[in-house]
C-alpha cells in the first residue's frame, strides 16, 4: 500500500514538472493571443498581439503578495539587462489596491510595462493561474516554453531568461 502512494507521489511530482518545464504551450498560445489589458498608471492598453516577433516574460503579482514583492527587484534588475532582446511585462492581478502596486513597483525600480487583470481576471483564467506570484516565459511566436511557480532570485531569473533566449 505504501508502495503504491510512494509511487503515485512520485508520478504526481514528474507530470507537475513537466508541465512547469513545457508549459503546456499548445493551451496558452491561443488563448493568450486575445488579451487587450489596461495599463496600470497611464493611459493606453497592451495586447500580447502587439508583442509578436519578440520573446516575453509574464510575471503575475499583486502588492499583498509578499513574495511577489521579494522578487521584483530582480525583475527590474534583469529586465534593464535584457530590455533589447526580451519585453518583459507586469501582470497586477487580484489587486484591489493599484497604488500600492504602483508603488511597489517605483520602489523596485521596474520600467517595463504593466497592465491590470481587471476584475474579470481575464489572463489570470486565461493561464490557469491559483497562486501567486507565476512567471510565464514565452518565445518569439509566443508559445509558453515555460512557467515558474513561486519568487525567483535574479540569477534564477537570469537563467530563465537565458534558456527561453537558446528556445528554437
Amino acid at each position: 500500500m505504501t508502495v503504491s502512494v510512494a509511487g503515485a507521489v512520485v508520478l504526481a511530482g514528474v507530470i507537475t514538472l513537466a508541465v512547469i518545464d513545457h508549459g503546456s504551450s499548445a493551451g496558452y498560445n491561443t488563448t493568450a493571443q486575445r488579451w487587450v489589458l489596461p495599463r496600470l498608471g497611464a493611459s493606453g492598453k497592451v495586447s500580447l498581439a502587439s508583442l509578436h516577433g519578440r520573446p516575453v516574460v509574464v510575471n503575475f503579482f499583486a502588492s499583498w503578495c509578499a513574495a511577489c514583492a521579494a522578487e521584483l527587484d530582480a525583475f527590474a534588475t534583469v529586465a534593464k539587462q535584457h530590455a533589447s532582446k526580451v519585453v518583459f511585462l507586469g501582470v497586477d492581478t487580484n489587486d484591489a489596491d493599484h497604488h500600492a502596486a504602483i508603488s511597489l513597483l517605483a520602489h523596485a525600480g521596474a520600467r517595463y510595462p504593466v497592465v491590470v487583470d481587471t476584475s474579470s481576471l481575464t489572463m489570470t483564467t486565461a493561464y490557469g493561474i491559483a497562486n501567486l506570484p507565476v512567471t510565464f516565459f514565452l518565445d518569439a511566436r509566443h508559445r509558453v516554453v515555460r512557467e515558474v511557480l513561486g519568487a525567483q532570485s535574479a540569477a534564477q531569473l537570469r537563467a530563465n531568461v537565458a534558456r527561453l533566449l537558446a528556445a528554437p
